[in-house]
């Protein structure tokens, strides 16, 4: 399933976090942290997902700021976009002692 994260800067310098035109958090100004968690829960990864980031900040407003939440974003997108190849077979092997991977990406 195609998923697209959009991060919007608003003229009061909050970042919206839409995914699939949905919105599913705000990061204000006085706030500007994201936990691993909530990245999780956003992404909320399923293995046939592919995902798309994009920003949009009509007026410039914090520039560095918007651009720094939509590379760390893109980045997490493309690695787990790279988890699946082109049969749809993860790129993860499985340790058969464990069940865990030996080689992990992040």
């Amino acid at each position: 399933m195609e998923k697209h994260i959009k991060l919007i800067m608003d003229e009061n310098k909050s970042i919206h976090i839409l995914v699939n035109n949905e919105e599913k958090l705000i990061i204000s100004e006085n706030s500007r942290s994201i936990s691993a968690d909530k990245i999780y829960e956003l992404f909320n990864f399923s293995i046939e997902d592919n995902y798309k980031v994009s920003s949009e900040n009509d007026k410039n407003i914090d520039e560095p700021v918007l651009n720094f939440f939509y590379e760390l974003f893109d980045d997490i997108a493309n690695k787990i976009n790279n988890f699946v190849t082109d049969d749809g077979d993860s790129n993860i092997e499985e340790d058969d002692n464990t069940g865990f991977s030996d080689d992990i990406p992040f």
